[in-house]
């Protein structure tokens, strides 16, 4: 994702976020901690929560963690998560986009052809 869309999404799970009990809330922020970092932590702000605040919340009974995980929840929010963004390039989706006219939508896009 781009920086602008992170930034959305952030926003989008912090407001709503703010709306659920203060258990859920945690729950929430610690499996975001356990993706990113980042993500954890702009959306902690949201809810005045840090990492300190779910550090103590153990894995749920069904989750099977692997090596790295459980070494990721020993770190949590300290994981030093890194985006380089230089390895994604000028594209920001897996699929060719094309600009047509509203006769092409209307006849069905037949002719276009599409790689797999």
């Amino acid at each position: 994702m781009n920086g602008w869309e992170r930034d959305h999404l952030v926003a989008e799970l912090g407001g709503m976020i703010q709306q659920a009990a203060p258990q859920v809330q945690e729950r929430f922020l610690w499996h975001l901690f356990m993706i990113h970092d980042d993500y954890g932590t702009r959306v902690g702000e949201y809810i005045g929560k840090t990492a300190d605040d779910v550090r103590h919340l153990e894995p749920l009974p069904s989750q099977r963690f692997t090596e790295d995980e459980t070494k990721r929840l020993q770190n949590l929010g300290s994981n030093s998560d890194a985006l380089d963004a230089s390895q994604w390039g000028d594209w920001t989706s897996s699929v060719i986009n094309h600009q047509v006219t509203a006769e092409e939508v209307l006849q069905g896009l037949g002719s276009l052809e599409y790689s797999r």
